[in-house]
């Protein structure tokens, strides 16, 4: 319940966050997904356009999980919950290609209550995770409303408790996504990632994969190319 209000106080702070910026580029991103880790996945993030080179923001993620870890144990249907402050920003730009490079540090609580099935939540398995992401995204402008994403990403997962061991460690991974601007302020998009894992010295994740789409509603300025440029998260 904790956690709960926790997200849920993040998004409102997010949500205000655009008022006081109303003349400059922020985005707002509402996206659902599944992955390896997880049956369903709800994704919200806000971020601020600073200027033509450099972007920031926050993340807040909540998902049934379908295959997750504690202590390299596994388990389903339970809770998992994470937030992320996410930074891009221009490494280069010719015509219409762009490559970006991106970090995405954040923190993530997951567990099961009543791990041992007996109807009384007398227990609770839970785990508390420190995230770090890193890589590079190619944006290719194919038209002024299409936008093909593709790249790298470096995925890593430490959990500090109830153990301290690498959960999962990607080497790397394959990021892709395409993302349309629908309206003069709604951009849609699809975005993934797939490749092989590492964690626990074989104990969790071999491969991992994630698919999300989802809205980008953009407040301020009029979108434009940096609108269409997707940042991947799992």
């Amino acid at each position: 319940m904790t956690k709960k209000i926790i997200l849920i106080t993040c998004i409102a702070f997010l949500a205000a966050l655009p008022i006081q910026r109303a003349f400059s580029q922020s985005l707002i991103d509402v996206g659902f997904g599944v992955s390896t880790m997880d049956k369903y996945f709800t994704n919200v993030a806000y971020r601020y356009q600073i200027n033509d080179n450099f972007r920031i923001g926050f993340e807040a993620q909540f998902s049934s999980p379908a295959y997750r870890f504690v202590g390299a144990i596994p388990f389903e249907n339970g809770y998992a919950t994470s937030l992320n402050l996410p930074l891009s920003f221009k490494i280069t730009e010719q015509d219409r290609i762009r490559l970006d490079g991106f970090f995405r540090p954040g923190i993530r609580f997951q567990g099961k209550v009543d791990p041992d099935n007996n109807n009384v939540e007398d227990s609770i398995l839970s785990s508390t995770a420190v995230l770090f992401d890193a890589g590079l995204v190619v944006n290719v402008k194919l038209t002024d409303k299409f936008n093909l994403n593709s790249g790298v990403i470096l995925p890593a997962g430490f959990e500090i408790a109830p153990t301290s061991l690498f959960e999962y460690l990607g080497t790397p991974n394959f990021i892709g996504g395409v993302s349309y601007s629908a309206s003069t302020k709604a951009i849609v998009f699809l975005k993934g990632i797939t490749g092989p894992a590492f964690g626990a010295d074989g104990d969790t994740y071999k491969y991992i994969w994630s698919l999300q789409g989802g809205i980008r509603l953009t407040l301020g300025k009029k979108p434009n190319s940096k609108s269409l440029l997707l940042e991947p998260s799992f």
